[in-house]
């Protein structure tokens, strides 16, 4: 990826959130993966629940980009091309907002309520990096969020 392009996602991900910036040294490993390392990584990272990876299997084929908290990288579709495609920056633009709350220590994941909220910003950010005037990614994530705190945490 071309570094003026990282600039710009970076930039209006800052100016869009208000979330402060991250030198460009400071950021995670940008990394392509398969659907299926994207399936396995979502269920190492992600669930400790064989509900939960289920589900999460369920749902990979959706998911485009993963930004891992744990591993400080960001994972994206082999199929994207940041520097030629602007939905492909948009998934970008998704997992920075993510790399800049966990910078900021705003990335919140222990619970459902916060997932919902930290998702919800991230998909807000990635509707206005496409523009137009309506918020696709974010209807979509509203109808389709399912968390159950046992799933997301295991047993309690």
């Amino acid at each position: 990826m071309k570094l003026e392009v990282l600039a710009q996602v970076l930039s209006f991900v800052v100016n869009t959130t208000g979330l402060p910036p991250v030198p460009f040294e400071e950021l995670p490993e940008i990394t392509p993966a398969t659907v299926e390392q994207l399936t396995e990584i979502g269920c190492q990272q992600f669930y400790t629940t064989p509900e939960g990876c289920e589900y999460w299997k369920g749902e990979v084929e959706s998911i485009q980009a993963l930004f891992i908290p744990s591993l400080y990288k960001v994972y994206y579709q082999t199929k994207y091309n940041f520097d030629e495609s602007h939905l492909a920056r948009s998934y970008l633009a998704h997992e920075l907002t993510h790399v800049l709350q966990f910078k900021a220590g705003t990335l919140k994941v222990d619970t459902c309520d916060q997932i919902f909220v930290t998702e919800l910003t991230a998909y807000q950010v990635q509707d206005r990096y496409l523009g137009g005037d309506k918020p696709v990614f974010t209807k979509l994530f509203r109808r389709s969020f399912r968390c159950t705190d046992k799933d997301q945490q295991g047993e309690q």
